[in-house]
């Protein structure tokens, strides 16, 4: 008996610490706060529950655009089918957007730029945000041209968190055109309101393409710690920013050119 306690304790000591170092890195690599790190090590098991009970587990997953959340315990594929069974059911312009939502959020951008388009018609043509909306998906589908037309056709006057959208979306088609100075005119003289690190991203990616290295460089490493050091609904919805943040980063640093 005493063989067995001596062969448990044996093994449990090198196993407690195999998990620490393993959550320690799943703490760097995904952006929580550092002292997380502190916690795990000095209470090795309560505090491995503790960061997998309030970090790991309300976090699987992700929160897509208009605020809908991909869960990490049921399969994507079923979200996504769920979402297209709703709009089915009953047309709406937030449940087209919801499932546009989805789709782009599991990297079928082609499909959620035409599943949004659809919501940009009748009534809502020229509707503001719903133009914006739209106009979002065109341009992360790479259809900048049908994007610009899209905004051109606004037909209202937009409210102020969508007039800010607005300015971030012709910045982003100004720079997929090739006119860096031009998008980083509008970023820079635009509000953070709303846009939360996406307005800091593109203006780094303009400072990379302008060839101002130093500060796309430093603009990054401010929005990685920004992420570490904001709570848990900060990092749930600028989780893309601090990924791109973090890719662009090492880009600048291996081949001077910023991948996003």
């Amino acid at each position: 008996m005493l063989d067995l306690i001596q062969t448990y304790f044996a093994l449990l000591g090198p196993l407690t610490l195999a998990v620490q170092i393993g959550l320690c890195i799943h703490v760097y690599r995904t952006g929580r706060p550092l002292w997380w790190m502190v916690i795990i090590f000095f209470a090795p098991w309560l505090g491995g529950l503790a960061y997998v009970a309030f970090e790991i587990l309300p976090n699987m997953g992700g929160t897509a655009r208009q605020g809908v959340r991909i869960s990490g315990w049921v399969p994507t594929a079923v979200q996504v089918r769920r979402l297209r069974a709703e709009l089915e059911e009953g047309e709406t312009v937030e449940r087209r957007l919801k499932l546009a939502s989805a789709l782009h959020h599991v990297g079928q951008k082609e499909e959620a730029d035409a599943v949004a388009s659809e919501a940009a018609r009748g009534v809502f043509k020229g509707d503001p945000a719903v133009v914006a909306e739209v106009a979002w998906y065109k341009i992360e589908a790479g259809h900048v041209d049908e994007a610009q037309a899209l905004l051109a056709g606004i037909d209202s006057k937009p409210d102020r968190m969508t007039a800010v959208t607005l300015q971030l979306l012709r910045a982003r088609i100004l720079a997929a055109k090739g006119d860096a100075a031009g998008a980083l005119a509008i970023l820079e003289n635009m509000t953070d309101s709303g846009v939360g690190e996406e307005r800091r991203f593109y203006i780094a990616a303009c400072y990379a393409t302008l060839g101002r290295k130093p500060e796309a460089t430093a603009l990054l490493e401010d929005i990685i710690r920004a992420y570490r050091r904001g709570g848990t609904i900060w990092r749930r919805t600028e989780k893309r920013w601090f990924l791109a943040a973090k890719r662009a980063r090492k880009s600048l640093e291996t081949d001077g050119t910023m991948a996003a």
